[in-house]
């Protein structure tokens, strides 16, 4: 399920509840500092050396394993399509299309 939402709260690319998979735990997204280790869409930890705020109005709500989530519309994300990867953003995912979900090891 894919719904492309706008308004107030709409503002970078995921809300700050969201929680990402940093080295020690998953975190929300509000609670990383620089210098946190994330996992990558490479599989690999790296260290976050910026952060940043985006103002953006569009937003995308999908499903993904029962959990509701939300981002900018325009985020990329990393999918199998037709035998090649490539980053396309949300609203342009195909039903075909398999998404790329890194998971901590």
């Amino acid at each position: 399920e894919l719904y492309i939402v706008e308004g107030q709260s709409a503002s970078g690319c995921w809300v700050s509840s969201t929680k990402i998979t940093a080295y020690d735990d998953a975190k929300k997204i509000s609670d990383i500092k620089i210098g946190d280790k994330v996992l990558t869409h490479t599989g690999e930890y790296k260290n976050v050396v910026d952060m940043f705020i985006t103002h953006k109005r569009k937003r995308a709500k999908f499903m993904l394993g029962g959990v509701e989530h939300v981002c900018s519309a325009d985020h990329p994300f990393l999918v199998q399509r037709n035998k090649t990867y490539v980053w396309v953003s949300i609203e342009k995912i195909r039903k075909d299309d398999v998404l790329v979900i890194l998971t901590k090891k």
